[in-house]
Parts: structure tokens; sequence; C-alpha cells
């Protein structure tokens, strides 16, 4: 991916992060993974309902994040899955801003 956006010369900081479900793709927002309980925090599950017109309605369930230990000893949370979205439009200005983008 790296070598993708640099040939592309493509800016990573304006893409919107989403955390994906690994089974049933649903996007989430990076702050909607973690959740506090009492002083500690932990990785929420998906809450998606695959089928919601089943008599039986059972939620995904999927871990979102996983716990890393720093070396300093403090835990973070990675998610397992990412989808980066950008805007169309925002690539497009991005492409017609580069020089001599017409001749190509």
């Amino acid at each position: 991916m790296y070598a993708l956006r640099a040939f592309l010369r493509v800016n990573c900081e304006n893409f919107e992060r989403y955390v994906v479900c690994p089974t049933c793709t649903k996007l989430y927002r990076p702050e909607e993974c973690l959740r506090r309980v009492r002083d500690r925090v932990q990785a929420k599950v998906c809450d998606n309902i695959l089928f919601p017109r089943s008599k039986r309605r059972k939620p995904c369930g999927s871990k979102l994040a996983i716990k890393g230990i720093l070396k300093d000893g403090t835990p973070k949370y990675y998610p397992l899955k990412v989808y980066c979205y950008g805007t169309v439009i925002y690539t497009l200005e991005t492409f017609l801003k580069r020089p001599h983008f017409e001749k190509m």
C-alpha cells in the first residue's frame, strides 16, 4: 500500500478511517470500538445482527480490535481490519492539480 500511495502521490491524512468487522464487514468509527469498564479499556465486539427478521436473532460477536502491549507496558488496541475512505471529489481535485495531468 505504501508503494502504491507513493506512486500515485496520494496524501493519506485526508482519508476517513473506519474499523471493519472481519466476519460481517459492518463499519464502525474508531472511537466506537473501545469501551471503558470501570477503570479499564476493553475492545468491543460486533453487535450487528446478521439476519434481523429471523426468529433466532443472533449478533455477530466478532472482535473488532486486538490488544497489544507497548515497550513501556501500556496497553494499546489495534483494529483487526481498517477501511480508508476518501471522497471522489477530493481524489479528482488531487489528480487535476498535478502538473501536465491533461497530457496523460
